[in-house]
């Protein structure tokens, strides 16, 4: 597909990803010379409903200038098609960074949870609930910080839209929330469990929940009691271990609470 007209502001493009209706792509900045990421809306790919989260999204992180938020540089659009300009981060993503079956070493975890934490907090000032907090949409910088991106499943706090529950469930349902797994929209709350989730993960090398297909993890999320992190990770201090548990509660209302005293818990 040619985004020619899209990308005329921009050299040495190249593909690094794509998925059902988006694109991703690295470039440099004709005017800058800086490298770029190129979030690209695949043209003729997206119902109404997709293009019009695509742009709000874009829009609402544009909101957010935190150094633990990735900012969008511009939004650009061309015929039926749309592409958000981001700056480049070297490191990848958190998930990229995760090996497999064990957990990051706890200083560099706890410094990730804090930078996660610090970035949430920013989110969620602005009156936006990112909706989809997962490794994926955790990029790593030059400066080995943590920024969150990706807010496509974002809203905001005081958005006038019915609460009541919906068939279609969106985001990832390792990371999700009960009540988004039961079809709730985000809330500020939800955007803490799946903190908690991606605290779980970084710590303990495991999900939460395990299963060979998101209805089974959903169906957990709401159901079942998370196994205690300290089985995985017999050396996780005893309050940090209780932080996460109750980010985890599957009653929204604890996790607000838990989080107002993470960071000195994850500072050690």
């Amino acid at each position: 597909m040619s985004y020619e007209a899209l990308f005329r502001s921009f050299t040495h493009i190249q593909p690094i990803g794509a998925g059902r209706i988006v694109e991703l792509f690295r470039a440099v900045d004709r005017l800058t010379g800086r490298a770029v990421f190129l979030k690209v809306l695949k043209s003729g790919a997206a119902d109404p409903a997709e293009r019009a989260r695509f742009f709000r999204g874009a829009e609402l992180q544009s909101r957010v200038r935190h150094p633990n938020v990735l900012p969008v540089s511009d939004l650009l659009t061309e015929a039926d098609t749309a592409a958000i300009v981001l700056p480049f981060v070297p490191g990848g993503t958190l998930q990229d960074a995760l090996p497999v079956g064990t957990g990051l070493a706890f200083p560099l975890a706890a410094a990730y949870g804090r930078d996660l934490c610090a970035g949430v907090r920013a989110i969620h000032a602005c009156g936006i609930v990112h909706g989809d907090l997962k490794p994926l949409n955790l990029l790593i910088d030059a400066e080995n910080r943590l920024r969150i991106s990706d807010f496509g499943e974002a809203r905001q706090i005081d958005d006038p839209r019915p609460a009541a529950p919906s068939s279609i469930v969106n985001g990832s349902p390792y990371y999700m929330a009960p009540e988004c797994a039961r079809g709730y929209p985000p809330v500020p709350a939800s955007d803490w469990y799946s903190v908690g989730a991606i605290l779980y993960r970084t710590i303990c090398g495991r999900t939460v929940f395990e299963g060979q297909d998101a209805e089974t993890v959903m169906r957990a999320q709401v159901n079942e009691t998370p196994p205690d992190p300290i089985r995985f990770r017999p050396d996780l201090p005893g309050q940090l271990a209780e932080s996460i548990l109750i980010l985890l509660s599957k009653d929204p209302a604890p996790r607000l609470k838990a989080a107002e005293r993470l960071d000195r818990i994850l500072a050690g």
